[in-house]
């Protein structure tokens, strides 16, 4: 009642804890101070809090354990030109988001307390603020405690060396979001930092992968990392653009995901993966792959896998993929499926596949070929036929140009005389297709 009266601003002392059974709206210009009083004011099902004005939230209880649960997806929803303050106490859901801020002018301010959920913070846009609390995820979900899409997120404060009284389980940064972590600990993260990031919170567990170029996460010695600017002896890959630029990163996930349309990805290490998933994965247009004098290795999990590619490439469009070593150092990728993939996103659309350089290609499954060609085709030379190891049809085309292709039906419709040439033996649990577009 008193959240519904005519006054702008009210204060509530939850005395006894009870259910909600319908939802509850703060409308705009009203301002309503909350002690939970270590009570559990709880939400029936589907039913949630919507925030158009102002909400603190109090707990004054010696035990501190006031809460706010629900099953609810954006358990409280701050809308638009409306804030919520969390100073103690606990919000809680089992759906998606306790807490969503979305708009603008939208803020939570977090300075102690719990929030759970799946996620427990749905940053879609405005200003979230964490100076204390615990942020996490229910058991089992598969989200991060803050899934970011567009807000502003500051956690902890700037020179604090305080980081005990700030703990969030997981962050989904984005992707070039503004977001700045001053202290507090910081567990999994997602996502990619901005180069303008600033990091002095510590973390659970490495986030290199998530860092922009010059930067690197390293152990402190107590359990938990530290960011700091990194050494030329912790660059794992680089990224070169056409116009000779060549940026340097810690972490070859932070270097393929800054990939543009016709760069050059150049490794500084060996690479190996237990997985069932490519170990190097491109999907973008024109790529160089600089292995120089490196070695790719993915060992599959499962005999059951179909993408265990050392090397993927997926491109929309018809582009030239090239595959070198700058080095005299030899280079060897290894895959289970085979030691690279590439292809198209339809068959309207053929890559051509270039292979240069001291590069040996394995195949640990002994019926595929080393190169999967699928809508893409590779340009011939003794030294690429070499390289295929298992079959590979070779056709010239009108121009007088060959190539080799991943199968025979593939070859004779290339060919200017519907003819494919076998250029190693063929081992295949398949059977093989002949067919003719003429």
């Amino acid at each position: 009642n008193a959240i519904n009266s005519d006054e702008a601003e009210v204060s509530v002392k939850i005395g006894n804890s009870f259910e909600l059974t319908s939802s509850l709206t703060i409308p705009e210009g009203k301002s309503v101070t909350m002690d939970l009083n270590g009570q559990t004011l709880s939400f029936a099902s589907g039913k949630k809090i919507t925030l158009k004005g102002s909400l603190i939230i109090n707990d004054t209880s010696d035990e501190v354990g006031g809460t706010i649960s629900g099953t609810a997806g954006q358990l409280v929803s701050v809308a638009d030109g409306a804030s919520l303050t969390l100073n103690e106490g606990n919000i809680t859901t089992t759906g998606y988001g306790a807490v969503r801020s979305s708009g603008t002018a939208s803020t939570f301010n977090m300075n102690g307390g719990s929030v759970t959920g799946s996620p427990a913070i749905q940053a879609i846009s405005g200003n979230v603020t964490i100076s204390g609390g615990i942020v996490s995820a229910n058991s089992g979900s598969k989200y991060k405690a803050i899934e970011n899409t567009g807000a502003i997120i500051v956690v902890g404060e700037q020179n604090s060396e305080d980081h005990s009284s700030i703990n969030i389980e997981s962050i989904n940064v984005g992707k070039n979001k503004n977001v700045n972590l001053y202290s507090g600990t910081v567990g999994a993260i997602s996502g990619t930092f901005t180069e303008d990031a600033v990091l002095t919170a510590i973390f659970t567990s490495d986030i290199t992968g998530s860092l922009p170029a010059g930067y690197i996460s390293k152990p402190d010695g107590e359990g938990h990392f530290v960011v700091s600017k990194m050494e030329d002896e912790d660059t794992a890959a680089s990224v070169l653009s056409a116009d000779g630029t060549e940026t340097k990163f810690a972490s070859l996930d932070a270097a393929v995901s800054s990939l543009g349309d016709g760069d050059t990805l150049k490794l500084y290490k060996d690479f190996s993966f237990n997985q069932n998933t490519p170990g190097i994965d491109i999907n973008k247009a024109n790529i160089t792959l600089d292995v120089n004098g490196h070695s790719i290795t993915v060992t599959n999990t499962s005999e059951n896998a179909s993408t265990a590619y050392g090397v993927r490439f997926y491109s929309a469009a018809s582009d030239t993929i090239s595959l070198v070593n700058t080095s005299n150092e030899k280079s060897v990728i290894t895959g289970y499926n085979a030691a690279v993939q590439a292809t198209t996103n339809s068959s309207l659309k053929t890559a051509i596949v270039t292979i240069s350089g001291d590069i040996e290609l394995v195949c640990t499954n002994q019926n595929n070929p080393t190169i999967e060609l699928g809508y893409a085709k590779l340009a011939y030379s003794e030294a690429a036929a070499a390289a295929v190891k298992n079959g590979g049809f070779k056709a010239t085309e009108e121009n007088g140009e060959a190539f080799i292709f991943g199968t025979a039906s593939a070859a004779i419709n290339a060919d200017s005389n519907n003819t494919a040439i076998l250029l190693n033996d063929f081992d295949t649990s398949t059977s093989l297709a002949l067919s003719s577009g003429s």
